[in-house]
């Protein structure tokens, strides 16, 4: 697959008083309101919000440029779709996340980062897709991924005994599969690249069905939907036993997509051209993406190893920039 990189025009306007900055986006009709330290302009201190549309989307606070405290995310109906606690920017309690219609999608636990207590993922009928429980950042115990109805066992490891060594199971979606996004209530094609991945580690059940679930788990941020957005990250992860130790979320220019290499693949397309608006997406827009990419990928769950090792993942996210 080739993508067609776009030319860009941003239109954003700033205004700073009392360490408070406004970001306004025409494009999508949001504004940012971004409180820093005042002996700092570029740390972030304090309440943050975002609102599109005159109704807010994202809340929460800062603790030295750290995310702190209770993060919340709505969608367009002002429904509840993410609610996360954090403590020093690491998930730090109840992560819960929805779907657009209020329906639970994800209930996990962390303790300072760490994934602790049982982990529960729901289709839209609530019925259990997947479950399995930590220990200290360890997955102990069995964990089952069901088909997407909830109703047939497809991949199961029982942790404490170490077998049977699960195969790859088949992916929930074919390419050109139709999704809802849980923030905007948009529905967008998703265009799977052909993928035969090799790699001594993977997600549990393999890398096509951790693309589905990091397709599922991921949120196209308020500011990027229904524009052109190409951009190639590498995510570095660090396992050990089983248990994701650390990942690093680095951007790559201009890479030749390998099918043969682990990939997590966010390729979609939300609306027609005469829809659609190229911005320049700015420096923070990016790294926040960046979080977001880091943060899905813990939330895939437990993986399966031979060896300790790192692992590195191709992950293309690309919005409506498509070349047939």
């Amino acid at each position: 697959m080739k993508y067609l990189i776009p030319a860009v025009l941003f239109l954003a306007l700033s205004t700073l008083s009392q360490a408070q900055t406004t970001v306004e986006y025409p494009h999508c009709k949001c504004t940012e309101i971004i409180n820093y330290s005042p002996s700092d302009s570029k740390l972030r201190q304090g309440t943050y919000k975002m609102t599109c549309n005159g109704v807010t989307v994202e809340e929460g606070s800062y603790t030295d440029g750290l995310k702190d405290g209770l993060w919340t995310s709505y969608n367009k109906k002002g429904i509840v779709i993410a609610k996360i606690d954090y403590a020093d920017g690491q998930p730090n309690g109840a992560y819960l996340l929805f779907y657009y219609t209020g329906k639970v999608k994800l209930k996990a636990q962390f303790a300072t980062g760490t994934p602790t207590g049982t982990w529960q993922y729901f289709n839209q009928k609530e019925k259990i897709i997947k479950t399995g429980e930590y220990h200290d950042g360890k997955p102990v115990g069995v964990w089952t991924i069901f088909d997407k109805s909830g109703k047939k066992s497809i991949a199961q490891y029982d942790f404490d005994s170490g077998g049977p060594f699960p195969v790859d199971a088949d992916a929930y979606y074919k390419p050109n599969s139709i999704h809802q996004d849980n923030k905007s209530g948009e529905y967008f094609i998703d265009h799977y690249p052909s993928r035969f991945p090799k790699s001594t580690a993977s997600p549990l059940g393999g890398f096509l069905l951790a693309g589905d679930f990091f397709t599922d788990l991921m949120s196209i941020p308020d500011v990027m939907m229904d524009t052109y957005a190409h951009y190639e990250f590498t995510a570095n992860v660090n396992l050990e036993r089983n248990s994701v130790i650390d990942i690093s979320v680095t951007d790559v220019y201009k890479r030749h997509f390998d099918p043969n290499a682990p990939a997590l693949t966010f390729i979609v397309e939300t609306n027609p051209p005469a829809k659609l608006k190229r911005v320049e997406h700015n420096a923070d827009n990016i790294n926040d993406l960046k979080d977001k990419i880091r943060e899905t990928i813990i939330l895939l769950g437990p993986w399966t190893n031979m060896t300790d090792s790192d692992v590195a993942i191709q992950i293309p996210f690309v919005l409506n920039d498509i070349r047939r």
